[in-house]
């Protein structure tokens, strides 16, 4: 009877019981499905509410100078890819190689002289019968960072190495350039022109007083057909270049050369120039030039125990004319320089000076620098 009782019971409640569990169950099943509801309704009303108008500005000051950033780095990258789209070429001056936007740019060429000499009066045996490589000079040149030019040159004749130049140019204004290290000084006139554009073999005997190349610091340019150049230098012998100074001497160099007539076509006088250069300065204990002839034999030196001792001055009037296929040029040099001999000192001054005419027989314009030919030279095409 107690377990028919019980078995009842038991059917009573797991009647009861099923219900229950099913509304229970159902309730938290919509229990989660209103958190949804309300989660959704939430994230409307977020996506719905105003930002307020500070906020909004500072969103916008961000977001373009965000911009900013992107458009200046687009910037160097077009620059960087415009400098490394370089452009490679050859002429009739060498080889060279740039960047598109000409910022940086590197020339490479060189000229190579040979010489006969030949002495025919040559009793004393001051020079020797022979072929000569009187210049073998590579020239590496070229612009850096636009505003930077450089220059190296050396020699390498006769089997020597000289550094003949090695400067750089700093220029900013063509009015005004800056240039810093070992170069022709500003003083003789045919000194100043380069080998190539040499009216005869060897320069006339004024070069013998005037530096061949010297180190310091110089600042040059153009102004109104006017070429004015001064600077400071070591002070190099007369003929003479220097490396390293062995006094504490030091020389200043001035030049003016005027074109006073400028570019006028037609103009008679359109290629006339004149000018005047001096330098002045103080050397002691400096060794003495030997000066040569045309043949590059020394004629005249002094004694080992004469030495530079006090002011050493120098001034050369010069001047040419270009009129057509007819050229002139002239200079003038005096040097002046107190010695010493033991207890004996003196000034001593030597000059010299030339007039050279020349005139192109086929008609083309004459210059200070290298004219063209009207008809280049092409073997078999005549």
């Amino acid at each position: 009877m107690k377990r028919t009782k019980s078995f009842y019971l038991l059917v009573l409640v797991v009647t009861f019981a099923r219900p229950l569990y099913a509304q229970a169950q159902q309730s938290l099943e919509d229990r989660i499905a209103s958190l949804e509801r309300r989660l959704t309704q939430l994230e409307d009303r977020l996506a719905n509410v105003s930002v307020p108008s500070d906020q909004t500005a500072s969103d916008r000051v961000d977001a373009i100078d965000q911009k900013l950033r992107i458009l200046e780095r687009n910037r160097e990258l077009e620059q960087e890819n415009s400098r490394a789209t370089a452009v490679a070429g050859a002429g009739e001056d060498g080889f060279f190689l740039r960047s598109a936007d000409k910022s940086f740019q590197l020339k490479i060429g060189g000229y190579v002289h040979a010489d006969s000499r030949w002495f025919y009066d040559n009793s004393s045996h001051l020079g020797v019968d022979s072929f000569v490589l009187r210049r073998v000079r590579p020239v590496l040149q070229g612009t850096v960072f636009n505003h930077l030019d450089f220059r190296l040159m050396p020699d390498f004749a006769e089997g020597k190495f000289a550094l003949q130049d090695a400067y750089i140019d700093v220029r900013y204004f063509q009015a005004a350039v800056l240039r810093v290290g070992k170069f022709k000084g500003p003083l003789g006139l045919e000194r100043l022109q380069s080998a190539n554009d040499l009216l005869f073999v060897e320069r006339a005997l004024p070069t013998n007083l005037v530096p061949n190349r010297d180190q310091g610091v110089e600042i040059w340019g153009d102004i109104a057909n006017i070429n004015y150049a001064a600077g400071v230098f070591n002070g190099a012998t007369d003929g003479g270049s220097i490396d390293t100074d062995v006094n504490n001497g030091k020389d200043v160099a001035a030049r003016l050369f005027a074109a006073p007539f400028g570019k006028s076509p037609g103009n008679p006088l359109e290629g006339f120039g004149l000018g005047m250069a001096v330098s002045s300065g103080r050397q002691e204990g400096a060794v003495l030039p030997a000066f040569k002839t045309s043949g590059q034999a020394a004629f005249f030196s002094y004694n080992t125990n004469v030495l530079a001792q006090g002011r050493r001055l120098r001034y050369s009037p010069q001047a040419y004319f270009y009129y057509g296929p007819l050229g002139l040029i002239g200079e003038y040099v005096q040097s002046n320089q107190q010695l010493a001999k033991a207890a004996t000192r003196r000034e001593i001054s030597n000059h010299a000076w030339q007039i050279a005419g020349s005139y192109f027989l086929t008609g083309e314009k004459n210059g200070y620098r290298h004219g063209s030919p009207r008809h280049k030279f092409e073997g078999t095409n005549g």
